[in-house]
């Protein structure tokens, strides 16, 4: 399953987790900006909440200039037009990023949801980036995904 805006696939990364919520954030360009979207999913649940769900927090800065996270947060807001950034890798390494068509939010501010990935090739890695600002990366996993099953094919050396 992939995550999504609005039925539309984000290139999500989780940043924090705890036993009450896990915390992600997607490049977007919002109305011509770029941005992040920070979103949650919520493990705790209740009465009114019997599930866990995704509950979005807004559109983050990032961080500064000595690595400090932005404490501002702005609505998604009915009317914003959307694009999610991509990072695409091809075969040989090199990356790629791609906008998605652009789609207005509607009047409920947007929402996260899983949806399935299409039938393909799909690759990951970790990339790690330490308080001294080196960065680590894992191999690359490479599955292949077809009629919801998921096989492995091959793990690589990832090269940045």
């Amino acid at each position: 399953m992939g995550i999504a805006l609005d039925g539309h696939l984000l290139f999500n990364t989780a940043i924090s987790e705890n036993y009450e919520f896990d915390t992600f954030t997607a490049p977007v360009v919002v109305n011509g900006e770029r941005t992040s979207l920070r979103f949650a999913y919520m493990k705790i649940t209740d009465s009114l909440r019997p599930e866990p769900r995704y509950q979005i927090t807004g559109l983050w800065s990032g961080y500064d200039e000595n690595g400090l996270p932005s404490s501002d947060f702005i609505p998604l807001m009915e009317g914003d037009r959307v694009q999610v950034v991509t990072d695409v890798v091809n075969l040989n390494g090199r990356t790629t990023e791609t906008l998605s068509e652009e789609f207005v939010i509607g009047a409920d501010g947007g929402s996260i949801t899983e949806i399935p990935l299409d039938d393909g090739e799909y690759q990951y890695v970790f990339v790690a980036t330490d308080i001294f600002g080196n960065v680590y990366t894992s191999d690359m996993a490479i599955y292949e995904l077809s009629g919801g099953s998921a096989k492995a094919i091959k793990v690589e050396e990832y090269k940045m």
